[in-house]
């Protein structure tokens, strides 16, 4: 061997031994850094790549467990997809600030989302990092007219999974969106956006069962939850809304595909400066399915809207045929231990549909007062089979049997 080709051995063979050495370092360990593949914290410089290339590896990890770590810093980043399904267990760790690009390009087969999580099982995201979905320049095109903008973060088909600590800031469209997933937990959340911000939904939930939200405070410009279709066993606990629109159950029935809604509890949660406190709505023009089995407990109004709403005329437009109503059947119901004020004189409203009545309504323990002199506030209900009263319920309800 000559001594140019032994420089070469020589060389070839350090950087191979340096390579090796760094891929097995990652590989004891279990932990993807971004920034050992080349994500830049400035805020300034395209990491997408870098994001994308740092899953594949840990995605394709053969451990138990394998970590995915965004650091402390500023990430330019956007739109990617971490899709599973993975070899390991992922662990994701957030600590960093996500931000999306100014003119954020959509991916063509997820059009409608900037960060998604999908196909994995047994997940866990934690931090107190954050994504800013950078949606001011959106918000003036996007006024409710149908037009489909991106979701900051989506979970699509996530199993027996939790998402803890982190935020989501000014998304162009939903902050998060949870769509046929089971068993996902999402605690300790902040999700923020102005009041003016429209669709911004702080969770919509749609096609999932076993879905929990906990101890999270948003405010935002729209729903601070919002549960669509064929949805089962939602729980909503702890969580503080406002501003934004409440917790709604719907809009439902405008599809033919739509199935029941059924089994959901939303309990010791406070609403402030809100459209509505909890609320169910559906299409009055509408395809059937039935909604059953909530609870609405241990919840404090302060200058809500409309803090207690069935809606069954739903339609924005106002362009529904009035002979029209809705099929959508809603049937027992519990609202109990409901305190507080509305802006508006009537505090509860019950238009439920007039060819499918609500029936199995009960209310326990209601006292919800007008803020305007602290007066006593109204009721209406229309199509609704006697409700139970129990204990003292303020505003009286006073519903004649159908």
């Amino acid at each position: 061997m000559n001594f140019v080709a032994s420089i070469l051995f020589i060389s070839s063979s350090i950087l191979f031994f340096f390579i090796s050495t760094t891929v097995a370092v990652v590989a004891v360990n279990g932990t993807f850094s971004v920034s050992d593949f080349k994500a830049v914290s400035n805020g300034k410089v395209d990491s997408t790549a870098a994001f994308a290339d740092t899953w594949t590896a840990a995605c394709n990890y053969t451990g138990p467990t394998a970590k995915f770590v965004v650091p402390k810093g500023a990430y330019l980043v956007g739109p990617v997809a971490f899709s599973g399904p993975c070899t390991a267990k992922m662990v994701i760790q957030i600590d960093g600030r996500i931000i999306a690009p100014a003119v954020l390009k959509t991916m063509p087969e997820k059009p409608n989302n900037w960060i998604m999580f999908e196909r994995l099982a047994g997940m866990l995201i934690t931090g107190n990092g954050s994504f800013n979905g950078m949606g001011a320049d959106t918000w003036p095109k996007n006024k409710r007219n149908g037009k489909v903008f991106p979701t900051n973060i989506q979970f699509s088909f996530i199993n027996d999974s939790t998402v803890e600590g982190i935020s989501s800031i000014d998304s162009r469209m939903f902050h998060i969106m949870v769509y046929k997933c089971v068993n996902l937990k999402l605690t300790k959340l902040t999700i923020t956006a102005p009041e003016t911000s429209p669709n911004t939904d702080g969770v919509h939930i749609g096609l999932s069962d076993g879905v929990t939200i906990t101890d999270t405070a948003i405010k935002t410009g729209d729903d601070c939850v919002s549960i669509g279709p064929t949805n089962s066993r939602i729980t909503v606990t702890g969580v503080k809304c406002g501003p934004g629109h409440g917790i709604s159950v719907g809009s439902l029935g405008k599809y033919k595909d739509d199935k029941d809604v059924t089994d959901i509890l939303v309990k010791t949660c406070k609403f402030h400066l809100t459209m509505n406190g909890v609320r169910i709505k559906t299409w009055s023009e509408s395809f059937p399915l039935i909604c059953k089995n909530y609870t609405f407990d241990d919840i404090i109004m302060s200058s809500v809207e409309n803090p207690i709403i069935i809606d069954q005329q739903y339609c924005p437009a106002g362009n529904c045929p009035k002979t029209t109503s809705s099929k959508v059947k809603i049937t027992d119901i519990k609202f109990s231990n409901i305190k507080g004020t509305s802006t508006l004189p009537v505090a509860i409203k019950l238009l439920c549909s007039k060819s499918n009545p609500c029936t199995g309504l009960s209310f326990e323990k209601i006292q919800l007062k007008n803020k305007v002199g602290g007066a006593v506030a109204n009721s209406t209900c229309e199509n609704v089979v006697k409700p139970t009263i129990i204990g003292v319920v303020k505003p009286a309800l006073n519903c004649t049997t159908v």
